[in-house]
């Protein structure tokens, strides 16, 4: 089989855990106004995602040691789809912070699965490594950039949905 195919899903999916995770601290610009809330009253409803993020992280890994991380894979890519959606159409305070509490939880499978199948398929290449942790960054650096582009044309709903879409198709 084509080790390439699998490094092109394993990066595009360090691109979209960090990108997904850098949504809210963007959109919530446009939330806290339309909302009619403080900024800080509502920037800290993101602590979910960090703190779900974060426990997750050890279950997922157990998870992947004992099941294919392939599948685990595609449990990443469609839960947090389905959570940025979700976070889109999300009503008020209580039903986005469910929502970011999802996308971490999702995230959270990424680094311990993910990371382990990178360092597998790379046989120590330090190269294949360096590149997968480029496209973790431009998450990150792709998160502020495209989250406000959508925002402003389309409103914040549309920041998380968008993205979720992509990822439930990758």
């Amino acid at each position: 089989m084509d080790q390439k195919r699998p490094f092109i899903f394993l990066n595009v999916a360090h691109f979209l855990d960090h990108y997904f995770m850098l949504i809210f601290p963007t959109a919530v610009l446009a939330i806290h106004r339309e909302w009619g809330r403080g900024y800080g009253d509502t920037l800290w409803l993101g602590t979910a995602a960090f703190v779900s993020l974060g426990l997750s992280t050890l279950p997922a890994g157990w998870l992947g040691d004992r099941w294919r991380r392939s599948s685990m894979m595609v449990i990443f890519f469609i839960g947090l789809g389905l959570s940025g959606i979700t976070a889109g159409l999300a009503t008020g305070p209580v039903s986005l912070t469910a929502a970011l509490a999802a996308i971490g939880v999702f995230a959270g499978i990424y680094h311990p699965v993910a990371i382990a199948a990178v360092v597998r398929l790379a046989h120590g290449s330090g190269r294949a490594i360096a590149l997968n942790g480029v496209f973790g960054n431009m998450g990150f650096a792709g998160a502020a950039i495209v989250t406000g582009l959508l925002t402003v044309e389309f409103g914040w709903r549309w920041a998380f949905i968008v993205p979720g879409v992509v990822s439930i198709l990758l």
